[in-house]
């Protein structure tokens, strides 16, 4: 399908115009793991604590023992699909808790140009022919 630069559908779009969506998906996975080494590093001992605490219904008690380095918490969430490069609702939420401001904010600033409009449907609300 082709999208207007609002999302919306249009019958033609000037490919002059780079849209987010259109990056390769090696590209994005390339990003995702960029944005996951950023957070692990931006993540203190004392933060990893309180991500286990603000994900406790999530993350087991005996494998929040596990959990030391921030790496191996996203790999926890990866591994129990709570967190993937489309999937991020879950940090941001266990960021917005845990009263890291800084750590949501890269999460925005990565998931905003990668997000991917949904198809358009045949006779919904697209704008087809414009």
């Amino acid at each position: 399908e082709n999208f207007n630069s609002s999302g919306r559908c249009s019958g033609t779009r000037d490919l002059r115009v780079p849209v987010p969506w259109a990056l390769s998906s090696g590209g994005v996975m390339a990003q995702y793991g960029t944005l996951l080494q950023d957070l692990t590093s931006n993540i203190t001992l004392e933060d990893l604590g309180q991500l286990k605490s603000a994900g406790k219904e999530d993350i087991p008690s005996e494998k929040g023992e596990e959990i030391t380095t921030g790496s191996a918490c996203f790999s926890f969430l990866e591994s129990h699909n709570k967190l993937d490069k489309g999937h991020l609702s879950y940090i941001e939420h266990i960021f917005e808790i845990s009263h890291r401001p800084d750590l949501l904010t890269m999460v925005v600033d990565y998931r905003t140009p990668h997000l991917v409009p949904p198809p358009c449907e045949e006779g919904g609300v697209g704008m087809r022919g414009v």
